[in-house]
């Protein structure tokens, strides 16, 4: 933290905190915006402002015609944030894509990722997702590392680690990426996303699927399966969006093969209704899951 913060009152740290948050990972802010966030009133809302603004001149300019206050190209942040604190701030404060904000101001706790993205590019492609422009990054998959322009618009955690749901100029295809393999990235302010870049046309995103769990049929003692997972005597029901249903199966260790036959002591769940996996471009990363030649899926990774 920046020496001239650490003599303010902690409520003044805190706003200046939330002030450059906004700036940094969404872009900018406007005085309603700290007014509607924060309660605060108009004399307060400038002396933070005229605060932040001594400190870093550079930081931020103000749009007279949007009446908006802007990241500038020369921001350096005054106040470090750890990549979880930022990913948690952005998931709470922006909710999970339906349009609707979720709590915040309550603690926030996570498994420890070992795989933690860089707070720049958190940054980066939070603004870009904010202002819908596109993003210039160089990417490092298992094949190689290239060059290209995504346009995000979501951010995915699968329980392991965070990506980003972008459109893929280059491959012209919707695609995740990890953010840990994301270098270099380069908000393109000056452009905005196509019409055939909008989530709504990604299928993977906009379609649902319903999953059916059921206690492993081959465990002793289902009873206890069920209350671990408060389900009844029927199937757990679970609805996932296509991009979210192979992470998720992974992650819960369900065995999606048709016969059950998987025998580890973490595969407490069986999926009934296996069939549906074949619709689904991820469900190669779905534990004992055949594709509907009969074949086993090897996951790969881009």
């Amino acid at each position: 933290m920046h020496p001239a913060i650490q003599d303010l009152s902690p409520a003044q740290q805190a706003r200046l905190i939330h002030l450059e948050m906004n700036l940094r990972f969404m872009g900018g802010f406007s005085r309603h915006v700290l007014a509607d966030e924060q309660g605060m009133h108009g004399n307060a809302i400038t002396r933070d402002i005229k605060i932040y603004r001594t400190i870093a001149p550079d930081n931020l300019l103000y749009d007279v015609t949007a009446k908006h206050y802007r990241i500038t190209d020369r921001f350096s942040p005054i106040i470090e944030v750890e990549p979880s604190r930022a990913l948690a701030w952005l998931t709470h404060r922006q909710g999970r894509g339906d349009g609707m904000p979720s709590a915040i101001g309550v603690p926030f706790s996570a498994p420890l990722l070992l795989c933690q993205p860089s707070t720049d590019t958190i940054a980066s492609i939070s603004r870009a997702i904010h202002g819908q422009h596109p993003i210039l990054i160089e990417y490092e998959s298992l094949r190689e590392r290239s060059e290209r322009v995504i346009v995000p618009y979501a951010l995915v955690n699968n329980g392991l680690r965070w990506h980003v749901r972008a459109y893929d100029r280059k491959a012209r295809q919707f695609r995740d990426f990890v953010l840990t393999r994301i270098l270099c990235p380069q908000v393109l302010t000056r452009e905005k996303m196509e019409p055939y870049e909008q989530s709504h046309l990604d299928a993977a995103w906009s379609n649902s699927v319903e999953l059916k769990l059921v206690p492993h049929p081959d465990r002793p003692r289902p009873e206890v399966t069920r209350l671990d997972y408060g389900m009844s005597e029927g199937p757990m029901t679970v609805t996932l969006r296509w991009a979210e249903v192979g992470y998720t199966l992974r992650q819960w260790n369900v065995d999606c093969s048709a016969d059950h036959h998987m025998k580890g002591v973490e595969n407490r769940l069986w999926l009934a209704n296996h069939e549906v996996l074949d619709a689904i471009p991820n469900a190669l990363l779905a534990p004992g899951f055949k594709g509907s030649t009969g074949d086993a899926v090897i996951a790969t990774d881009q």
